[in-house]
């Protein structure tokens, strides 16, 4: 499981700065520390499971503080400038989930990626919406 090895790993590096921390402040201070370590540890495993996972039924999005699942015979279009999949839910309205794993601290190399990714994206639901 790759995701398990990042996320300690990503977890290491909150542990270090974190004892140093506790060394140099005062016992009150820890009950704060390790709250921040338990939020920190948290959103470590989120950022690795951030993402758009597709299945036949549905297409399951990421994001760092939530999952949403769509339907993937509701998806209508997938947005490109703030990367979103608007979709239609069952009362007929319009929503759109945005999918903040494209969503980056761009550079050229994740950039192309997002880019790449998007378009198996689109030809993946073109693919399933027409089957």
């Amino acid at each position: 499981m790759p995701w398990l090895r990042r996320t300690l790993d990503g977890i290491g590096y909150l542990v270090g700065p974190f004892v140093v921390v506790l060394l140099l402040v005062r016992p009150v201070n820890w009950v704060l520390g390790l709250v921040a370590l338990a939020v920190g540890a948290a959103l470590c495993v989120r950022v690795q499971l951030c993402g758009v996972t597709c299945t036949p039924e549905t297409v399951l999005v990421r994001s760092y503080f939530w999952s949403k699942r769509i339907p993937t015979r509701s998806v209508l279009e997938v947005r490109r400038g703030q990367p979103a999949i608007v979709w239609r839910d069952s009362a007929g309205v319009e929503r759109s989930t945005r999918m903040v794993a494209f969503q980056a601290f761009i550079t050229d190399i994740v950039a192309k990626d997002n880019r790449l990714a998007l378009d198996r994206l689109d030809v993946w639901l073109a693919n399933e919406l027409t089957s």
